[in-house]
């Protein structure tokens, strides 16, 4: 579906969209998110301040809820981003004469890839047994029919960015928020929204940060010429931080003037979850973690690193609380 342009694309993306509109969230979903928000809360209070919230909320919290989106039952939650992180690694990097290294990793999202196989069959089977309003449940209705290796390839396509890009999001808007106290006390007072912060955050930190496509066409660009068919890569980070389009582009700001940014793509290509990724973390994931854990606050703000920028996350988001 990501390399394909209408109407082939469509024709996939119709089908896989079912499961993740608005209405279908409200009514299959938002339960979920805030079971799963409330498990992981409960589980960093038990192991107390200090907690690392990208690796003990963030990501299991998004894991769960995209596992079940997609149609995978009772998956725990460190398979599937063991599934993520291998997909992406495979696919981000860049593997010539292969070394031991880089043998290693293929042979690893060989096996990843057929488990995640194995998993996709099984959930068929019991979705047309028990349908659940998933993804794999709505792709592989008869009426539907869309083709197993089709499936395959755009269940696994979600695996990979649809765990990383919004838990990235949400830890790098908790780092954002709590690293600047009057963006912070415009959210307490209800002046700005977790809708605005997820926005922001997504527009500062553009967690996937580059999409390769080619020209279709002969063109130009800023006074470079740019044959047909040539490989390109296209810096959404980049584009996020236009001072012509963001005056101040490197500051977190609330009170920007609303001007759409290319986080989750734009046009045919806009990011098909956007609408689960922004109901998941703007109206549980991150309110939830507020709510539940008085006087969140930053163990170290300088403690906090970012690394990647096809991929761009922080490393670790150390957090106390009372």
């Amino acid at each position: 579906m990501h390399g394909k342009d209408d109407p082939q694309h469509k024709a996939e993306r119709d089908p896989f969209s079912l499961a993740l509109r608005p209405a279908a969230l409200r009514r299959n979903w938002m339960h979920l998110f805030e079971e799963t928000s409330a498990r992981y809360i409960d589980r960093m209070r038990q192991l107390g301040p200090g907690a690392d919230l990208l690796s003990q909320y963030a990501e299991p919290f998004v894991a769960d809820n995209l596992s079940a989106m997609l149609g995978f039952a009772d998956l725990p939650h460190e398979d599937f981003v063991k599934w993520s992180h291998t997909l992406v690694e495979a696919a981000t990097t860049d593997v010539g004469p292969s070394p031991e290294g880089e043998a290693e990793l293929w042979d690893r999202s060989i096996r990843v890839s057929a488990e995640i196989d194995l998993a996709i069959d099984e959930a068929i089977e019991r979705t047309r047994r028990e349908p659940d309003g998933s993804v794999i449940a709505t792709l592989s209705d008869p009426q539907v029919g869309a083709p197993l290796d089709t499936i395959r390839a755009n269940v696994k396509l979600a695996i990979s960015g649809g765990m990383n890009e919004p838990s990235h999001v949400l830890a790098g808007a908790v780092w954002a928020l709590l690293s600047a106290p009057e963006q912070y006390r415009a959210v307490e007072s209800g002046e700005r929204s977790h809708v605005d912060v997820f926005d922001e955050a997504a527009r500062l930190l553009t967690p996937l940060g580059m999409v390769g496509r080619f020209a279709r066409r002969d063109t130009e660009l800023a006074g470079v010429p740019i044959p047909a068919g040539a490989p390109m890569g296209l810096v959404l980070a980049a584009a996020n931080h236009d001072e012509l389009r963001f005056p101040d582009p490197e500051r977190f700001d609330l009170y920007r003037d609303r001007v759409s940014h290319l986080a989750f793509g734009n046009g045919t290509h806009l990011c098909v979850g956007s609408h689960a990724a922004r109901t998941m973390i703007a109206k549980v994931g991150l309110p939830r973690l507020f709510e539940q854990l008085p006087n969140l606050r930053l163990t170290d703000a300088d403690a906090v690193s970012y690394s990647g920028w096809v991929f761009r996350s922080p490393n670790a988001v150390q957090v106390d609380w009372d």
